[in-house]
């Protein structure tokens, strides 16, 4: 796994959001896209293995991990629909996520900013 930068997790982030959507439109598996669990993705990845563990001081890092975990419960949700052949449920679902992506987005880089003024 590499180390992730905050720009990286931003990047990667909305990298897996593509690939949710993605999963929607062109008939994917859950066996084909395995990210579903919050620990599971590239930000769980370095949230858990090391972005808490060296952040943790900055209150918006639990925060973050709070609403990484709501985004990956949507999109459970969205993949269940998926799989049970409710696509239109699955699409709705997923447009739930946009305001917590964005919540997501916008954490990282307030915890980028008091990373980089401390």
């Amino acid at each position: 796994m590499r180390t992730l930068d905050f720009t990286m997790a931003r990047l990667d982030h909305l990298e897996w959001k593509r690939k949710l959507k993605s999963s929607l439109e062109d008939c994917g598996k859950t066996s084909e896209w395995q990210e579903i669990s919050h620990g599971d993705c590239e930000l769980g990845k370095w949230l858990y293995s090391r972005g808490l563990e060296k952040y943790d001081h900055f209150s918006l890092m639990w925060e973050l991990e709070r609403t990484h975990e709501e985004l990956h419960s949507i999109a459970k949700s969205i993949i269940e629909m998926r799989d049970s052949g409710d696509r239109v449920g699955a699409k709705q679902e997923f447009s739930k996520m946009g305001p917590i992506s964005d919540k997501v987005i916008a954490l990282l880089m307030e915890v980028e900013k008091q990373v980089a003024g401390s």
